[in-house]
């Protein structure tokens, strides 16, 4: 009998818990997506410098952004990119400008060792 006490306890408990964590994803999930599309638009601007702004277009399944300048014109594309590495994969940000040069690069993402691996 005291099993079941004990059990039927501990499953309010977790279920309370439960409810309160789904009560505050639901809450905050708008305010971490809004965050992470402006950051995300941060992000790519400083990898291409000088784009004013971005085109979103998809190239073999994958969401690429072609930047313009003030006058919009073409001065670049920015490419997620993903590699293996040690701990995982490591995500990244690429800017190519026109020429084909990188004109800058951002790690996004990454799950390798602190203080060794991470150091990339």
């Amino acid at each position: 009998m005291e099993i079941l006490k004990k059990t039927i306890v501990l499953t309010v408990v977790t279920s309370i818990a439960a409810m309160f964590l789904a009560v505050t994803y639901s809450n905050t999930k708008p305010r971490i997506d809004a965050y992470m599309k402006n950051e995300m638009a941060r992000l790519r601007q400083s990898v291409l410098p000088g784009s004013a702004g971005f085109e979103e277009i998809k190239i073999s399944g994958e969401y690429c952004y072609i930047g313009s300048d003030a006058e919009n014109m073409k001065c670049g594309l920015v490419i997620p990119v993903s590699v293996k590495g040690y701990g995982g994969d490591i995500r990244m940000l690429l800017g190519v400008d026109l020429k084909g040069r990188i004109a800058g690069l951002h790690v996004i993402d990454q799950k390798e060792t602190p203080g060794l691996g991470n150091r990339i």
